[in-house]
């Protein structure tokens, strides 16, 4: 299996379940699917970070247009004058790291069940 398949399951997944479910949901689900597929450890962290920033930026940025004042605008004067583009990265950057480190976790819990038997 190539070792960047992983990344469209995290993506979709991610995209499906967060609609029904919190938003904590993604790191189980990266935890999950890199747990499963296994890719090298380097690729799961990167793979899950790449797929979850991709994700909340792009829902930020399409849940930004919903409001007749945009939203990155109200939170980026309250954090400093930040402007709406680094307020969609930070928050691609906060979803992205948690499901890098979950990824990770999910790939080093694999090698640790499979080293044990």
């Amino acid at each position: 299996m190539n070792k960047l398949t992983f990344i469209p399951v995290i993506f979709t997944a991610s995209l499906a379940l967060q609609f029904l479910l919190p938003w904590w949901i993604m790191p189980i689900v990266c935890f999950v699917v890199c747990y499963i597929l296994r890719p090298g450890l380097f690729s799961s962290f990167a793979g899950s970070f790449i797929a979850i920033l991709i994700l909340w930026v792009a829902g930020a940025w399409w849940a930004d247009r919903a409001f007749d004042q945009p939203m990155s605008s109200i939170l980026g004067s309250i954090f400093g004058g930040l402007s709406a583009n680094m307020v969609f990265l930070l928050t691609g950057l906060t979803g992205g790291i948690v499901a890098g480190l979950s990824g990770l976790c999910g790939a080093w819990s694999s090698r640790i069940w499979l080293a044990g038997k």
